[in-house]
């Protein structure tokens, strides 16, 4: 049966079988928050403790110098920041510099069997990751979408190695082309538009029927990319390329507001702008999706960096009117780039400037979920420089009530298995196309099954979905699906224990599998928390060992497998993503198919 709720999984070494639960660790508005101490019971009486960690706003400062390069070798004892006007004491600080930083560069690796996999890095990465946004909704004219789309992939072909690129379209909706990597190759073939899967088309037509013009559409867009990154640590930048981009137009003559004002105006900052003429119900609701999705981006640390694809004007603003991408930058720490023609070097300079800056954190006054905004300002000692950062922060309640759109959402995803809730971590990790993570390293080794008709209590389950999922009226009785064929899937984790956890007997992983179709909607899946107990040393010193099994049925219609592994104490995790169906698929012998079609539960290991 597909096993959405309650789960266990049994792992070696006198392990115990432990029901799905779940740890939440809280993120308001780019502020951790200090909370309550979690327990969680385990075997015979033992207790885990997992520690929320304090209040902290987090600040990325880019410093640039007279030439609109980033300036490097500056302390903590260079800046002074402030919130509300008054000094905050530095809490940490460090340095990143996108030219200097790489990682860890992997020794060359053994080659795997068929369908095994490993997350152990292959190649180096640096810097924080980015986002490309074509949007084609807002550019009408044809030919500045073929030569952006021309020039951004001549961009991706001399891209720095080792940074993390996702690439998304905009058109009749908000499509993943190619989810983050750091291969040249995998990006450029996003332009083909023959693939099956999302891609960069050769232009897009309909701009005017699909949100063209319309500030809720980008806004929105804008708020889903956030949300999707909240989890994910560190700096991200979204490069958003267009010859437009709409927002609220306001008050006499439909002057448009700066984003600031507009994203602070349903909470009465300044209170004139309930007073500007005749804002409309659209008015309003355009109002709270900019501070909705602003919040977001401040939230997950992304800064904005619109692009003007239409090159030179003559004009001195963006197609006439610069305010709400230089806005939207200046409110996300990011920079607008128009009136210029050299969209490779535009491109290049986003990379750079946002992969080199100073990050900060300070301990915010007490003044817990007063929901209002606050300002921060930070100083340098050499005022010839120019910086970027984002200039406000709304303290906003985690439990405040939700807007009927929340509500929605919340009822949509309740029985998701990695359903979207505020510091989430998994959530952030199984989305599809999210970067690998490698700070938990294990190999997968991935048994297809046989193929089966769902029945009834599957798609019941399924049905509940991402994929499947309809709101129904209140009071209709369920109507359940339609059998579709089920593919079965058993994935055998070797984990490796890099903290020694299993040295002191203490050790809970949590296991997650999910599949999604070519339009990257998951499809089905499942999250199992697994528990040792073991007093007992490691069989082999240097080499200790977590082993467990998964059963996951996935429809045939499913195109990609992601699977990850988070250590539940320190909230690092490992992940993995394949294409389907895999290489040996078609290799599976029948004994080994029956044996995995038992069902999606946890299977022990000898």
């Amino acid at each position: 049966m597909l096993d959405i709720g309650s789960t266990t999984m049994i792992c070696e070494e006198g392990s115990c079988m432990k029901q799905r639960t779940s740890v939440l660790w809280a993120v308001i508005g780019c502020v951790v928050v200090a909370g309550a101490v979690l327990g969680l019971a385990v075997g015979a009486g033992a207790q885990f403790t997992f520690h929320r960690t304090v209040r902290r706003v987090v600040v990325d400062v880019v410093v640039m110098d007279k030439n609109g390069k980033p300036v490097h070798g500056l302390t903590r004892h260079d800046f002074t920041v402030y919130e509300d006007n008054r000094p905050q004491e530095m809490r940490s600080f460090e340095a990143f510099d996108l030219t200097a930083d790489v990682t860890f560069v992997p020794p060359p690796q053994p080659k795997l069997p068929p369908d095994t996999y490993t997350n152990v890095p292959h190649e180096p990465e640096r810097g924080p990751l980015y986002i490309i946004v074509m949007d084609a909704t807002n550019t009408g004219y044809l030919p500045d979408q073929e030569f952006a789309r021309a020039q951004l992939a001549k961009f991706l072909r001399s891209k720095p190695d080792g940074t993390r690129f996702e690439l998304y379209y905009l058109g009749m909706d908000l499509r993943l082309a190619q989810g983050f990597t750091t291969d040249k190759q995998k990006l450029l073939d996003a332009f083909d538009v023959h693939r099956k899967e999302g891609h960069l088309p050769w232009v897009f037509l309909y701009g005017a029927n699909s949100g063209g013009n319309d500030p809720a559409w980008v806004f929105q867009s804008l708020a889903y990319i956030a949300k999707n990154l909240e989890g994910l640590p560190g700096r991200k930048n979204v490069i958003w390329l267009s010859t437009n981009m709409p927002g609220p137009m306001l008050g006499p003559g439909n002057v448009a507001q700066p984003l600031a004002v507009l994203a602070a105006g349903l909470h009465g900052t300044p209170s004139s702008m309930r007073d500007l003429a005749s804002a409309d119900s659209d008015t309003i609701l355009q109002e709270e999706i900019v501070r909705e999705a602003v919040d977001a981006l401040n939230f997950a640390r992304v800064s904005v960096y619109p692009i003007d694809v239409h090159g030179e004007t003559g004009e001195a603003t963006w197609d006439g009117t610069d305010t709400i991408p230089r806005q939207l930058a200046i409110s996300t720490g990011g920079e607008a780039f128009f009136n210029r023609n050299d969209l490779v070097q535009e491109i290049a300079d986003a990379t750079e400037n946002g992969g080199s800056y100073y990050e900060m954190t300070y301990a915010p006054p007490a003044h817990e979920f007063d929901g209002k905004q606050h300002t921060i300002k930070v100083k340098l000692a050499n005022t010839s420089y120019q910086l970027e950062y984002r200039p406000y922060y709304f303290d906003d309640d985690p439990d405040k009530p939700m807007t009927n759109a929340g509500k929605r959402m919340a009822e949509a995803t309740a029985n998701q298995v990695v359903a979207h809730k505020q510091g989430d971590s998994m959530f952030a990790y199984m989305v599809l196309g999210a970067p690998a993570a490698h700070d938990v390293l294990f190999k997968a080794e991935i048994h297809p099954g046989r193929t089966a008709m769902a029945t009834p209590a599957q798609m019941a389950d399924l049905q509940e979905q991402p994929a499947f999922f309809v709101l129904r009226k209140r009071k209709k009785p369920e109507k359940v699906a339609p059998p579709i064929p089920l593919q079965s899937y058993a994935i055998d984790y070797l984990v490796l224990d890099q903290a020694g956890q299993a040295r002191s007997g203490q050790q809970v992983l949590e296991f997650a599998a999910c599949a999604y179709d070519a339009d990257g909607k998951m499809l089905n899946g499942l999250s199992q928390y697994a528990v040792r107990i073991s007093d007992q040393k490691p069989k082999k010193i240097g080499e200790p060992l977590f082993r467990g099994t998964q059963v996951l049925e996935v429809p045939t219609t499913a195109l990609w497998l992601r699977i990850a592994v988070r250590d539940v104490a320190t909230d690092k995790i490992g992940t993995l993503e394949m294409r389907l169906p895999l290489p040996g698929e078609a290799h599976a012998g029948a004994a080994e198919s029956a044996d995995a079609g038992a069902g999606s539960s946890a299977q022990p290991v000898e």
